[in-house]
């Protein structure tokens, strides 16, 4: 059986005070030494004003913080939890692909 850990939303809003100075790097490193199969993170980017006004949460890019914790870990599979495809810019990830570890590959596509 594998386990995959989804990083709690709910620490994204108050990050600095709760990492006490530890990066997405480091927490997926832990996640990888205590023997999950896997890394999550939220499907949408960071959310604007109107978003959370609306009853959003906060979140981290989940390809800018999928990328650092893919370059703190060697066998951690990484995913978002799902990907809401019209939020995306694919242009954008198209061009920066050789960048791009090859770990970070899961990716649940939905389009709303």
């Amino acid at each position: 059986m594998q386990y995959n850990l989804m990083f709690p939303m709910r620490a994204v809003k108050h990050w600095r005070s709760w990492s006490e100075g530890v990066s997405i790097g480091d927490v997926a490193r832990i996640v990888e030494t205590a023997g999950f199969s896997g890394f999550a993170m939220s499907e949408h980017p960071y959310p604007d004003k109107k978003w959370l006004s609306n009853g959003g949460h906060h979140a981290f890019d989940p390809f800018v913080s999928l990328s650092f914790a893919a370059s703190a870990t060697s066998r951690l599979k990484l995913m978002t939890y799902v990907l809401v495809a019209n939020l995306i810019d694919f242009s954008y990830l198209w061009r920066i692909r050789h960048h791009l570890p090859s770990s970070a590959s899961l990716l649940p596509v939905v389009w709303m």
